[in-house]
């Protein structure tokens, strides 16, 4: 073989100078050069064709099609469906469409490159399941949204037992198909297939928020009693009462609590997993210890960025109160792009708008999450606040007076600023220090709202400071008795 020989790497040095001595070097190099970078970017391209012309493979997870008739299997796809998201999420290189996004297309016709465009997403995995007694049968497909093409399929008869593995395959088939890389220190669980069962139905409960939230606290409590070991159940515990907790006065930031003794069980048997590190989000922000709470809830979104609820939780549990209006929408942006269908997240991003003043915006995020789902839990209210503060007064109050008496603190605040002061005044009387605050700063009444303010930050810290951002209270900020009340819900005079 020529150029080979004992003087090796020597020898090409040698005649490197005969190169360039040669009177045709010039053009030959460069056409060396060029065929060099040729098959660098030919390598690139087909890296890249995997997935189409985005470097960055974008995977929508579609809700599996349920084939059982078993009561309550519906629970069961749609609760392994949200686990096959979350398995895939913790996967270096891999952006994952979060699960309200996924599941807007449940049960509707669709085409991949329908769903490709709906949620900015260049691969769509999609599937079946069949659940016969102890039998389980799992067919899924990831297909490529540029040109339709089936990348990936597999077919599990397995055991119901054999659930969690299951997942765990299909979650590492993609990653080969992909060339990607596993996350690393994620736990696989398992449980008993009845526990499991209730998990799953429980997550559904969770993710649908609302009136849900409370069976899902019984159920997740079900499945800690049947199995104390199972970790993500510990996290969804916690979670689920911190979401109650920011309806209901009761107090979460006592040591015996629900939410603390869930969280902190959680993150000790495993601190990599991005609920439980937010569920100690939700543990610090009760006890009002905004920095922690903030470092918790980051250290749950680097765990899994996919996770829509972690970014409202965020917002509403700690940006919020903090006063962080500005990051509070770069983090709600965010959670947008990873689930763009997510009403949800508009309904969070209105109430943030009206409490930065920007109640145009404000009003056609309401609308936009109303033209989709009339009821969804919240929004009328936004919408009715961001018209008040727009000036409709009239249609405002005609929409706070179809209600009950949860918002009547907003009702007789619309009240009070339209000189209807007796009206205000008997909404006043019924005692919640929630609502005097506001009727009371509608009312120009400060050392009322005042008075009503520090009882309610001494019945539920969040809430307390979640308020002073509501341009309802924007006439008490100016006062030094403010400082006092954000001294008692430990933040920043």
């Amino acid at each position: 073989m020529t150029g080979a020989g004992p003087t090796g790497s020597g020898s090409v040095a040698s005649t490197a100078p005969g190169w360039r001595r040669w009177p045709g070097w010039q053009p030959l190099a460069v056409a060396l050069a060029a065929a060099g970078l040729l098959i660098v970017a030919v390598a690139s391209a087909r890296s890249l064709s995997l997935w189409g012309r985005d470097p960055v493979p974008v995977i929508a997870v579609l809700p599996f099609q349920n084939l059982s008739v078993e009561p309550e299997s519906e629970y069961f796809v749609d609760g392994l469906t949200d686990e096959i998201i979350r398995n895939l999420a913790v996967i270096n290189g891999l952006e994952v469409r979060s699960r309200t996004s996924s599941f807007t297309f449940k049960n509707k016709p669709h085409n991949t490159s329908e769903v490709g465009a709906a949620l900015q997403a260049n691969l769509v995995l999609e599937g079946s399941v069949l659940r016969d007694g102890p039998k389980l049968r799992i067919d899924a497909q990831l297909v490529r949204v540029a040109d339709d093409l089936p990348l990936w399929s597999g077919r599990f008869d397995r055991e119901l037992k054999d659930v969690f593995a299951i997942q765990d395959e299909i979650s590492r088939s993609i990653v080969n198909e992909l060339r990607l890389k596993l996350g690393r220190g994620q736990r696989r669980y398992s449980t008993t297939i009845e526990a499991y069962d209730l998990f799953l139905k429980a997550r559904v409960l969770e993710a649908r928020r609302g009136d849900g939230i409370r069976r899902a606290i019984d159920l997740f409590g079900e499945v800690l009693k049947q199995d104390p070991t199972f970790v993500p159940a510990y996290a969804g515990l916690a979670n689920a009462t911190a979401e109650a907790s920011f309806v209901d006065d009761i107090s979460q930031d006592q040591p015996g609590s629900v939410l603390r003794v869930a969280a902190l069980r959680a993150i000790e048997l495993d601190p990599l997993l991005a609920e439980a590190q937010a569920a100690m989000g939700h543990v610090h922000a009760c006890a009002g210890e905004w920095p922690e709470a903030e470092r918790s809830f980051r250290r749950a979104l680097e765990l899994n960025p996919s996770l829509t609820t972690t970014y409202t939780d965020f917002v509403l549990s700690t940006l919020l109160p903090e006063g962080k209006i500005d990051e509070a929408m770069r983090q709600l942006e965010v959670a947008l792009r990873v689930d763009p269908r997510s009403l949800d997240v508009r309904r969070v991003l209105a109430n943030v708008q009206i409490s930065a003043g920007l109640y145009d915006r404000a009003l056609e995020n309401a609308e936009t999450v109303l033209a989709v789902d009339p009821t969804f839990p919240y929004v009328g209210l936004f919408r009715a606040r961001a018209l008040l503060f727009k000036g409709d007064t009239t249609e405002a109050i005609r929409w706070f007076e179809s209600q009950g008496p949860e918002i009547h603190g907003f009702l007789g605040y619309a009240y009070a600023i339209t000189g209807r002061r007796a009206e205000a005044e008997a909404l006043a009387a019924e005692d919640h220090p929630d609502h005097q605050a506001f009727i009371y700063a509608g009312l120009g009444d400060r050392d009322r709202a005042f008075d009503a303010l520090q009882r309610f930050a001494a019945l539920n810290r969040r809430r307390a400071a979640m308020q002073l951002t509501r341009p309802e209270l924007a006439n008490l900020r100016g006062d030094p008795r403010m400082a006092a009340v954000r001294s008692q819900l430990g933040l920043p005079r």
